[in-house]
């Protein structure tokens, strides 16, 4: 049953839940220094912070989509997720190589400390890169199957030994 009062407050929730904690990466890493190993190395790592919230974010708004029946919405946000996870997969590869160069640089006590977060920081890249990608296929089929049920619904119901016999057998009148 859908609550359209309800519904537009979980979908601004939910963007809320995506748009906020990744606004609040990008503003931390400003200026961008791209070129910069240290920079994306920094920059990544505050950005796999926010992708948690972001996750759940998305995961809430597939949800109230799915839901609601809302299909282009739910196929909106599987192939949204479907690229996030492409991105984050080339991300973490490229962390990896950050990492590895940015290792050489960091001496003593604060190897393990990097060691730690580069590993932690890894680990919610591939994690949320896993889930995003499920999500790009689940909603995706989710989509596909809410609008076959809402045409099957559509249809009229006959009862079964009745649909198998001939319209003048079926319909009897008594007067």
């Amino acid at each position: 049953m859908s609550r359209p009062g309800l519904t537009a407050v979980g979908y601004s929730t939910a963007v809320m839940l995506v748009v906020v904690p990744l606004g609040e990466a990008m503003a931390a890493v400003m200026p961008m220094a791209a070129g910069s190993a240290q920079w994306r190395f920094g920059a990544v790592g505050l950005f796999s912070r926010a992708l948690l919230l972001a996750l759940a974010g998305a995961v809430m708004s597939a949800y109230i989509a799915s839901t609601n029946e809302h299909r282009r919405t739910l196929r909106t946000i599987a192939v949204l997720s479907g690229i996030a996870s492409a991105l984050l997969l080339a991300v973490a590869g490229t962390f990896a190589m950050d990492a590895l160069e940015m290792s050489s640089r960091v001496t003593g006590v604060a190897q393990r400390a990097f060691r730690i977060a580069s590993v932690n920081a890894l680990v919610k890249l591939v994690a949320v890169c896993v889930v995003t990608a499920m999500l790009a296929r689940s909603g995706w089929k989710a989509s596909r199957s809410s609008s076959r049920h809402r045409h099957e619904r559509s249809q009229p119901v006959l009862v079964p030994h009745l649909a198998s016999r001939p319209a003048e057998e079926a319909v009897q009148v008594t007067t």
